[in-house]
Order: C-alpha cells, then structure tokens, then sequence
C-alpha cells in the first residue's frame, strides 16, 4: 500500500538523473541497401545487423534489478552493490543505489533543531506564532 508512491518516486529518480541516454540509430532500409550496393561491403552489412540486434537486445538496468529474483540471504545491501559483479551488471543502477544507500537515515542537525525549540517554547511561551518561532 505504502509502497507504491515509494516506487513510482525512485523510479522518477532513476529516469531523470540516473537512467543513461540512449542512441537510436535507425538500421539501414533494404532499399538504401540495393541503391548502395556497390558501396557497401560486407563489414558494413554485418555492423548494421549487429547494430539492429543490439537495440533489440537493450534491456533497462532498473527493469531487470527489479524483476530478478529476491536474494534473502544479503543482509547489507551496501556491501552487495560495492560488489563488482553488481557494477558490471547494474553499471548506473550500482550508482544510483550507493548514493541513496549513503544518505543517513537521521542526521544530528534536526534533533538540534527540535531541542531548541523545545527550549525556546515554554509553557510561558506556548502561544508563539509560527513567524515568530
């Protein structure tokens, strides 16, 4: 339930800052072929073929992560993604997750604040304004 928002904002994340561009290069038409018979050769044949295959072939880093399988036996994730294997097969993907596996779940900086406040907010003073705190 409280999942999905979760999800839907780290895929977000993933298509805009992460995700890498790619390049789409149209394979050759037959009838571009036949017209430039004699100035193709069988490289050039054989590159855009593979070139064809490999658009083919693409498959998104995050789109695989997610539907492979659960592995319950990783207890820290960190330490997974650092592995080089991850990185060969998530490239992006190992990048995007170490950065939001390194952010700390609770920083000092707020608890500061809230304690302050608590001081500055008495029960003589309990009617401050939200400007004026």
């Amino acid at each position: 339930m409280h999942l999905a928002p979760s999800k839907a904002k780290v895929l977000a994340l993933w298509k805009d800052e992460y995700q890498p561009v790619m390049l789409i290069i149209a394979p050759a038409l037959e009838e571009d072929l036949e017209e430039d018979e004699e100035e193709v050769n069988t490289f050039i044949a054989w590159e855009k073929k593979h070139a064809t295959a490999q658009i083919l072939d693409f498959q998104d880093e995050y789109e695989k992560y997610i539907t492979a399988p659960i592995m319950p036996s990783i207890k820290d994730a960190r330490k997974w993604w650092l592995e080089s294997t991850q990185q060969l097969d998530y490239p992006n993907l190992s990048i995007m997750a170490l950065d939001l596996l390194s952010i700390p779940a609770m920083s000092a900086e707020p608890k500061r604040l809230f304690s302050r406040a608590k001081v500055t907010i008495t029960d003589r003073r309990n009617k401050l304004g939200i400007r004026m705190i």
